[in-house]
This record gives structure tokens, C-alpha cells and sequence, in this order.
């Protein structure tokens, strides 16, 4: 019995993803913005690290109360683009090499964006 699996790569590019960037900054893609209920317009996050599993938490902030709150850049495709180099240096995430790209789900329990980066 054949157990190969086909790669489909129109539907690769049909899932939820954030990018971390050589520069040092996250993105998450459009599939993203749309599957997962967030406020598109958000300014700020909360970045969570666990260790453990190696996966970022991404939740929205209010930046008057939060100090720890990162600012959300939108790029000119509406992309929202976080530059978080100070936390990604912190943990270990690598991103210096190259840009890479991670799955991203949805925690509902948390309200959080989940990607895991190892």
C-alpha cells in the first residue's frame, strides 16, 4: 500500500501563518486576520513565551495599561507587523538567519494566536 502524501501547495498557502522576519519583527498573514476573531484594527500586543513547548502567544494589549505592550505596524497590504527583536533575543527565537514562516492557530480558552517556533 502507498503511503505517499501529495504536496499541495495551493492549499499550503491557505493557512493561518506568522512570519518571523530577519529583522526581527513578526507578521501574521491575511488567512490569519481572517480565521481568527481579533480586532483587526489592534495596536497593541501582549507577546507570551512558554519554553517548554516553544510556542509564542500573541494577544491583544491596551497600551495605556500595559507596559510590556508591543506596537502593531500596519504594512502597506494591511498586513499588522510587530516588531519584537528584544523578545525574540530574550527567548532564543532564532531570526537572524532567515525569514521563516510558522503555523498559527487560535486559543479560545486564553484568547490568544498561538505559534509554535521549534
Amino acid at each position: 500500500m502507498n503511503t505517499m502524501e501529495k504536496f499541495d501547495n495551493l492549499n499550503n498557502s491557505k493557512i493561518p501563518s506568522a512570519t518571523i522576519r530577519k529583522n526581527g519583527s513578526l507578521s501574521l498573514n491575511a488567512i490569519a486576520m481572517k480565521a481568527f476573531p481579533i480586532n483587526k484594527d489592534i495596536r497593541h500586543v501582549a507577546l507570551y513565551f512558554d519554553q517548554g513547548t516553544r510556542v509564542i502567544g500573541i494577544k491583544a494589549a491596551d497600551d495605556q495599561t500595559d507596559p510590556c505592550a508591543f506596537t502593531v505596524s500596519q504594512e502597506k497590504n494591511g498586513t499588522p507587523n510587530i516588531a519584537c527583536r528584544s523578545f525574540l533575543k530574550h527567548f532564543g527565537i532564532q531570526f537572524e538567519a532567515r525569514s521563516k514562516a510558522y503555523p498559527a492557530t487560535w486559543d479560545p480558552e486564553t484568547g490568544m494566536i498561538l505559534v509554535k517556533v521549534g
